[in-house]
């Protein structure tokens, strides 16, 4: 009896699991079905977003609900739009967002665009993607109408005279009652101040210009298209130089992620963004396949795409996964991962403590929750103070919630040592929030700064990409604890079987070598632990070609690991040497480098 009892239950049992499978299904829309459409003058902001919450709201979480785009161009303008207020990391801080493409707490869906174009009008954040889960966007560009980061050639160069400009692309420009360039759109306007240089051919960052500060003050209109800035002078802009001129001013990423689990980006092109291409935080595996900040390919007028980085990955955690992607003239990384140290403030009591952001554009998002595993680390000689421990409380001390909020008060599970005081300058970093990272079978060319910027305890890939011309370091480890406040001990790093092409024709902060090792550490004579690897070979860099003109190969400080072998060095005459570090390998407070 017992046994018919119990055949008969797991009957049950596998028709209902049965009935659940089928019970889910799949649902695709075609929104030109809710007034979607590609028509020149149209603004979709508001039928699209519309189309989407009504669709939520009658789709069960359970389904699999897939919106189709028709091919061609999609306008959206700030009228109509969803706003709200998001914390973005690394961006300007700004009260009310408007957003072209709000996905929230959403699941399971998938935005299949078909190709088409979303163009935007208005300064605003392109696509929203929060709070959500199984997410997956495919198929489609993303533009400006007006770019903000605009362009000038270079048209003759007078030496003291000053520089003639001449305005390029889409921009829309005008001087001022005191003769400064001023470039505008339908909600914005700048005044740009700094530049930078780009090879009119090429499409190459100049060689050895790095940020080139810039007054356009007391221009005057020449003829028809050109001006005169006689306040603009450098010898190397010459005539057919293209010039790239921004602030530094980072409104909003192309697509902001926040606050998800399990997110896929496939074959998506974003030819510009306001700050960041993608800017990710505090979300569970993220995949980018295809996916790609580029021109438009070789008849844009363009020379430059995003205001920052490519992409950006901000106290995410589960896997980090981008490969075959084009990442070119970015004003910053390819790619940038890391956490976020918060600054001990005050000791409240033996297991309490205050925790404050320092950063201007990294606060109020999601620092941490209770179950935590928390690591605290001396900011001046970077060395792990204690054996960590877990967070067992937070809540806001400067803000009603915790969004929002600057100043945290962190209650632990056990007793916490008496070096952890404000006067020791102490940073504290949630180790939940680290990924794993694979950056794999990219190319990166003719951006400004870095190639890649890898800070995070968990394995790290870098495998079979091109790093073609980029204006300094290839590859870049700097976990900071002193002015990023961008957390992450990298022990586990391997770079394998990338091509390294005439890297670092500039100097920016940190670009000590084409592959620089540089965690920022004021005090590093007083250190006794090196901060990066694992002391074995956690630190693997191998089967990779350098084609360099200048010597400078490895920097790494603070490393306990290094194992270097099958690297191809071939010297190129493409430009003089110019680095102040003319040795192929420079180590500082490290051990265990094992050349093969």
């Amino acid at each position: 009896m017992r046994h018919n009892l119990l055949t008969a239950l797991g009957c049950l049992l596998a028709l209902l699991g049965s009935f659940s499978v089928l019970s889910a299904r799949e649902r695709v829309v075609h929104l030109i079905d809710f007034g979607v459409k590609p028509q020149a003058g149209y603004s979709n902001t508001a039928p699209l977003n519309q189309a989407i919450a009504e669709l939520a709201r009658t789709t069960s979480p359970s389904d699999t609900l897939t919106l189709v785009f028709a091919p061609g161009v999609y306008e959206f303008a700030k009228d109509g739009a969803p706003v709200a207020t998001y914390h973005i990391s690394n961006h300007d801080h700004a009260p009310l967002r408007s957003i072209g493409i709000n996905l929230k707490q959403l699941h399971n869906v998938r935005l299949e665009g078909m190709g088409a174009e979303f163009l935007f009008l208005d300064r605003m954040l392109p696509i929203a993607v929060v709070e959500s889960s199984n997410i997956e966007l495919r198929n489609f560009r993303i533009d400006f109408r007006h770019p903000q980061l605009s362009h000038v050639r270079v048209e003759e160069n007078r030496g003291e005279g000053g520089l003639v400009l001449a305005p390029i692309c889409s921009a829309q420009w005008r001087l001022t009652g005191e003769g400064e360039l001023e470039f505008y759109g339908r909600d914005w306007s700048n005044r740009p101040y700094v530049a930078i240089a780009f090879d009119g051919a090429t499409k190459r960052i100049l060689y050895r210009t790095a940020d080139i500060d810039l007054s356009t003050k007391g221009s005057r209109l020449l003829d028809e298209g050109r001006i005169l800035a006689p306040n603009f002078r450098d010898e190397r802009l010459k005539a057919g130089t293209v010039l790239a001129l921004r602030t530094y001013e980072r409104p909003n990423p192309g697509i902001f992620l926040s606050d998800n689990t399990d997110v896929r980006l496939e074959n998506i092109n974003i030819h510009y963004a306001d700050g960041m291409g993608l800017l990710a935080q505090n979300t569970h595996n993220v995949s980018l396949d295809d996916f790609s900040v580029r021109l438009r390919g070789d008849s844009d007028p363009r020379y430059a795409t995003t205001q920052a980085d490519a992409t950006h990955f901000s106290g995410c955690s589960g896997h980090i996964d981008v490969r075959r992607g084009l990442f070119e003239g970015m004003m910053d990384d390819a790619i940038n991962v890391h956490g976020v140290y918060l600054k001990l403030i005050k000791r409240v009591d033996n297991y309490t403590v205050e925790g404050q952001y320092m950063h201007n554009q990294a606060w109020g998002m999601d620092w941490g929750k209770a179950g935590d595993s928390i690591q605290f680390v001396a900011s001046s000689t970077f060395e792990v103070v204690g054996q960590g421990n877990t967070l067992i409380a937070i809540e806001p001390v400067d803000t009603p919630t915790l969004a929002g909020a600057k100043v945290l008060r962190l209650r632990f599970a056990n007793k916490l040592p008496r070096q952890l005081n404000p006067s020791n300058s102490i940073g504290i970093e949630n180790l939940r929030k680290t990924p794993s990272v694979t950056f794999a079978d990219n190319t990166i060319r003719h951006n400004r700064a870095r190639g890649t910027l890898l800070n995070t305890p968990k394995p790290i890939k870098v495998e079979y990409n091109v790093f073609d011309h980029i204006s300094g370091s290839a590859i870049l480890v700097s976990s900071d604890c002193n002015q990023w406040f961008e957390s992450g001990q990298t022990k586990y790093l391997h770079i394998r079987g990338n091509l390294f092409l005439d890297v670092l024709t500039s100097v920016f902060q940190f670009t000590e070598a084409a592959i620089s090792l540089f965690p920022v550490i004021p005090q590093l004579e007083k250190q006794r632990q090196p901060f990066y690897g694992d002391g074995k070979n956690g630190i693997t860099i191998e089967d990779n070609v350098f084609m360099t003109f200048d010597e400078p190969l490895l920097f790494a400080q603070s490393v306990d690991g290094i194992l270097w072998r099958r690297n191809r060095v071939i010297q190129t005459d493409s430009y003089p040497k110019f680095h102040w570090n003319q040795e192929p390998f420079i180590l500082k407070g490290s051990r265990g480098f094992v050349k093969e």
